[in-house]
């Protein structure tokens, strides 16, 4: 994964950063999946109403800067990372205008899923 600062808007439209955050870029659908860990709480229950003992939630931003976040509390399983992952890969590809195949295997929607898994565990 790589890594970068993310900027963010409050409530009041003043942009704050949150430095060196891991992302996974997505770069053909023009999307980039934030990965925030345990140790960015605080710093995102400014913006999220995010629980302590939260395991992982994922929010949608694509309209407004193209980016998914993903917040994994303390230790997520892989089954939940993967669970999170899923969530990004519907939200990227619903905001491309993909319709989800409901009888036969969805291709790019699977190809984007390993991807992001494959990029999740990279280290």
């Amino acid at each position: 994964m790589k890594k970068k600062d993310f900027k963010i808007k409050d409530n009041i439209n003043v942009i704050r950063t949150i430095k060196n955050v891991e992302y996974i870029p997505v770069d053909i659908y023009k999307a980039n999946v934030f990965i925030f860990r345990k140790n960015t709480l605080k710093q995102l229950s400014k913006y999220w109403d995010i629980e302590k003992d939260c395991v992982g939630i994922t929010k949608n931003f694509l309209e407004e800067n193209g980016n998914v976040i993903i917040y994994l509390g303390k230790n997520p399983t892989k089954e939940y990372i993967s669970h999170e992952l899923c969530h990004a890969t519907q939200m990227i590809m619903h905001s491309i205008g993909h319709k989800h195949c409901g009888k036969e295997a969805d291709e790019p929607f699977a190809y984007l899923l390993g991807y992001l898994v494959k990029e999740f565990y990279k280290k």
